[in-house]
């Protein structure tokens, strides 16, 4: 199990847990492994043990720690190029872990960064196909990402894999969403207060500002700073490229950015047929 791997760096690390490069054993294959380690309700021993810090967060750690499985079962049902591939489950040191396959290449957001110029249009409309029907998968399982960024979307070999679900959620009305985001990514329904609906039109506004970060060097500002500003401090896409982006194009991502959720599109189907009309 947990013994089958020698953990060699951390790799990346969030409120929920800690996501560490590893390597098999026998193989000497390489995999990312995330632990599910709360920072407000958890710590380490000096053995690797992870115990709950007080009595009064046993119920806060335990409901996060059956959430984690509940979303692994499903994230491992995923077989979609593009959804990064859950391998095994592991229950060690007091808590659980997921193997996930380790993928070679840079962020989008690293790609933004290094890139001297935009995108094509060709290029943009062959990363969102995949991603688009990526996302519809997941929506179809009932499951919401709630953290679509540039840094969670990885280009392998050019094409994109959505990574990090640690903030994915199973759409359960009975249910509240905890406020976990990425600003400039993130729509208002995920900031406080808790109670806002999210659904697909969530991870909607998340993947059109990762878009919108390549087109103009930087993401949307923050969804609470635009509200609070009457939107002043949104540049919409559509009217700044000339000729270089399809009009629908660039209208489809402004649409996938409106503050207000009832007015994105809802399915990820709507959206598409809005992002590639008039594709030739």
């Amino acid at each position: 199990m947990l013994e089958s791997y020698i953990i060699d760096k951390v790799l990346g690390a969030g409120g929920f847990g800690i996501t560490y490069l590893a390597f098999n054993q026998v193989t000497g294959a390489p995999f990312a492994i995330k632990e599910y380690f709360p920072r407000s309700s958890a710590i380490r021993d000096d053995n690797g043990w992870v115990w709950i810090n007080e009595n009064k967060n046993e119920s806060q750690f335990n409901h996060g720690l059956e959430r984690f499985w509940e979303e692994a079962e499903t994230l491992a049902r995923f077989r979609h190029p593009s959804i990064v591939k859950v391998l095994q489950r592991i229950a060690a040191n007091g808590t659980a872990y997921i193997v996930l396959e380790y993928i070679e290449g840079i962020s989008l957001e690293q790609w933004a960064i290094q890139a001297t110029g935009r995108p094509s249009q060709r290029d943009l409309d062959e990363f969102l196909a995949v991603l688009l029907d990526a996302l519809e998968t997941i929506h179809r399982a009932q499951l919401l990402h709630r953290d679509i960024a540039p840094r969670n979307i990885l280009l392998k070999d050019g094409a994109p894999v959505l990574i990090d679900f640690g903030s994915a959620r199973i759409l359960d009305p009975s249910r509240d969403m905890t406020t976990i985001l990425t600003p400039g990514y993130a729509p208002c329904e995920q900031y406080p207060p808790p109670g806002q609906k999210q659904g697909p039109w969530t991870d909607i506004y998340g993947l059109s500002a990762s878009v919108y970060r390549t087109l103009m060097k930087k993401p949307p500002a923050d969804a609470v700073t635009r509200k609070i500003t009457n939107d002043s401090y949104y540049v919409p896409l559509a009217g700044n490229f000339g000729t270089e982006y399809r009009r629908h194009f660039l209208e489809g991502l402004d649409w996938g950015l409106k503050l207000d959720a009832s007015e994105r599109p809802q399915t990820v189907a709507a959206w598409r047929s809005g992002l590639f009309q008039g594709r030739s």
